[in-house]
């Protein structure tokens, strides 16, 4: 049980939150050769594939992104050699632990990267392994610092909604794989354009561009567009440069009031990912018991997740037709976008307006895809609250961490706020079963959607941070 912020305690079936990550046997021995070794690719009965399907990625490919995770800073300030060094020792200590590789032609080793990473938190949490704790959370916490800079921060720093408004000009591209795309077909591509709200005001857009010159380009709410017809190229970029001033969110007592319509919209059952069931409404009641404050309703649901999963990566193909929040808590694993999920629909089971917001984290060195979730409360207005606190407080361990991001963000581009306001779909979409990488740049970050049947890119975002404005604005 855990002590919340009104000195009541908690107490919820165990059950309702049974993991396949949540225990790691090792041997006791020291020996060379692994004796046991994690399922950190969730196998879901009648999902139709095995773990050794998703071992498809190359191992340089895996060091890349581990320097990513953990070496953010120094492979942008040169340090490239010696962060690729120790990113492939670590990742053939993790061999010798137990992580399972296939091996290609020539000796190749390949890795799933959602096996990776669940393996690594779950070493780390063990007290296996070390290096999740000491270079993947070390470095996630420098990155919110960053925002502190000559402020010499605590640990953690000053909550979000201190920071003041500053000024970016950022570069968003999205390059998308024309691989098997007859030429003379009609093609709508889209590229993302940030939502002006409290958090970000001020947008200019400059320097429209792609790769292709004959195009149709148009702007509609939420997104670039380009209408054209397919030729012989391989790839099409489109990109877009944005300038705005960034505030941190917090919510805002005078700002929008719910009607009636908006808070059906906010409340109901079903919408993607989230899905309220008779489980889910039992799970959120006794969450949070009879009080009926909301926000205490809301820090309990927090609570209960932040203690009962583990944040990592997930095979949205194993989901299949389940419930996604079910299945959360079935296997006791989520990423931010599924967590965020389960947390809205826990909120929406007890009529607590609650909405799923998407975009860009922007950090100098790690400028990042990321969900997280924005709730009314009467009096306070829409709150934020980001459930990448479970990774800042090592799984919910570090008191000073674990609540940075309850109700105040720092600076975002936001893109997406479901269900209204959304980028909407290409003709160059995901299929059934892909597997994604944020890889290192300079300056920003690159998000890959690889496609599992082939190994071929689908499409990736490059963000880069040309400028911000470190004064205060």
């Amino acid at each position: 049980m855990r002590q919340v912020s009104d000195d009541r305690n908690i107490s919820v079936k165990r059950d309702e939150c049974t993991s396949k990550y949540r225990f790691l046997i090792f041997s006791s021995h020291a020996t060379a050769a692994p004796v046991a070794t994690t399922q950190a690719t969730i196998a879901v009965s009648g999902a139709g594939r095995d773990a050794t399907v998703y071992r498809c990625i190359e191992a340089s490919v895996i060091e890349q992104w581990l320097m990513h995770c953990g070496w953010a800073y120094e492979w942008n300030g040169g340090g490239h050699g010696e962060a690729i060094v120790e990113a492939r020792r670590a990742l053939t200590r993790w061999v010798d632990l137990g992580l399972a590789c296939a091996q290609a032609e020539q000796g190749v080793r390949l890795f799933d990267p959602a096996e990776v990473l669940n393996f690594v938190k779950m070493a780390g949490r063990s007290g296996k392994d070390s290096l999740w704790q000491e270079r993947f959370v070390e470095t996630y916490r420098n990155l919110v610092r960053e925002f502190h800079s000559g402020k010499h921060p605590s640990d953690p720093p000053a909550q979000p909604s201190v920071l003041p408004p500053r000024r970016f000009r950022v570069r968003l591209s999205r390059q998308f794989n024309l691989d098997g795309i007859e030429p003379g077909r009609r093609l709508l591509l889209r590229l993302p354009v940030p939502v002006e709200d409290r958090g970000l005001r001020e947008l200019k857009i400059s320097s429209i561009a792609s790769t292709t010159t004959k195009a149709e380009i148009s702007r509609a709410a939420g997104r670039l567009e380009w209408r054209l017809t397919a030729r012989d190229e391989r790839s099409i970029t489109l990109s877009a440069d944005y300038a705005f001033t960034a505030n941190p969110t917090v919510g805002d007592p005078e700002g929008d009031q719910l009607t009636a319509e908006m808070m059906d919209l906010y409340t109901r059952p079903s919408e993607g990912l989230i899905e309220v069931s008779s489980r889910i409404a039992a799970l959120a009641n006794r969450i949070v018991g009879p009080d009926p404050d909301c926000w205490r309703r809301l820090r309990r649901i927090w609570d209960f997740i932040l203690d009962n999963l583990t944040f990592g990566i997930v095979h949205y193909d194993q989901i299949g037709t389940a419930n996604p929040s079910e299945w959360v808590l079935d296997n006791g694993v989520c990423d931010c976008q599924l967590g965020c999920a389960l947390l809205i629909s826990l909120c929406r089971s007890l009529k607590i307006p609650a909405r799923l917001a998407s975009g860009y984290l922007l950090y100098s060195v790690a400028a990042n895809g990321h969900y997280w979730a924005e709730i009314f409360i009467a009096g306070r207005g829409w709150v934020p609250v980001d459930l990448g606190c479970w990774e800042l407080s090592t799984g919910g361990q570090h008191e000073g961490w674990r609540n940075y991001f309850f109700g105040s963000l720092d600076y975002r581009l936001k893109t997406e706020i479901l269900p209204r306001h959304f980028t909407g779909l290409s003709t160059i979409r995901l299929g059934a079963a892909w597997q994604i990488l944020h890889l290192p740049i300079i300056g920003g970050a690159e998000t890959r959607f690889l496609s599992l049947e082939t190994g071929r890119l689908i499409y990736c975002d490059r963000l880069v941070i040309l400028q911000q404005d470190a004064n205060d604005v």
